[in-house]
């Protein structure tokens, strides 16, 4: 019996729009956490659905570089570097960069600590810190904002985690929740950020450490860079 080509047609097409709608889904429903390294001199790159930061206000004591360390090494284990995505995904991706000094050969796909640290451009990171009213702390401060730090508008909400009081041994779990759950579901970062759902993330902290480690706060429109 031979079957003629329109009811080929006929019959493939729903079998391919199926398909489609499919890879669609896929396409939407990924929000994912990610990690760039932004040197001096470079702009934040544009395009991605929210921008997140990782702010140290000061150089770390021979104290304090074991808790560097530990953040770097959290910060990395939790996110992939963007260059593992494509960019039309950049709509569903909300980046935490980390700041480092140009021509310092920092590769964001083989994270080294010591280096990374050590490199850290702590002449931009300041000027972060001041937009979000957090240069005085002891941090390490995440910061976002639904756009790059240099082009935030006047009022903008911007979304503050000072783990200043932070133990070294929590530090991990806050990041894991940072970096997955936060990065990971647009609805707390599409269209400013959702605080109430931001406190349910960090709920047990906010319970330990108090409200004051996590603020939604207005940033006064400052060109930096």
């Amino acid at each position: 019996m031979k079957i003629s080509r329109l009811a080929i047609i006929i019959w493939i097409m729903p079998i391919l729009q199926l398909g489609l709608v499919g890879c669609a889904k896929k396409e939407a429903i990924a929000p994912t956490p990610a990690r760039d390294v932004l040197f001096s001199g470079q702009a934040t790159p544009t395009g991605y659905g929210a921008y997140g930061y990782l702010i140290f206000t000061k150089r770390p004591s021979e104290n304090d570089m074991d808790r560097y360390l530990k953040v770097c090494d959290a910060y990395n284990r939790y996110l992939d570097p963007v260059s593992e995505y494509t960019k039309s995904s950049r709509p569903n991706i909300m980046p935490t960069f980390w700041l480092a000094k140009e021509g310092s050969g920092i590769d964001n796909r083989k994270p080294d600590c010591e280096a990374w640290v050590k490199f850290y451009d702590y002449a931009r990171a300041k000027p972060i810190a001041r937009l979000t009213n957090v240069l005085s702390k002891k941090g390490p401060i995440l910061v976002a904002w639904r756009h790059p730090y240099e082009m935030v508008e006047q009022n903008e909400e911007a979304l503050v985690l000072d783990l200043s009081k932070f133990s070294n041994d929590d530090l991990d779990r806050a990041f894991g929740i940072w970096l997955d759950r936060i990065t990971r579901d647009p609805k707390i970062w599409h269209d400013g950020f959702n605080l109430i759902l931001v406190r349910e993330s960090f709920r047990n902290f906010l319970e330990k450490y108090g409200d004051d480690i996590l603020q939604s706060i207005k940033s006064v429109k400052e060109l930096v860079g």
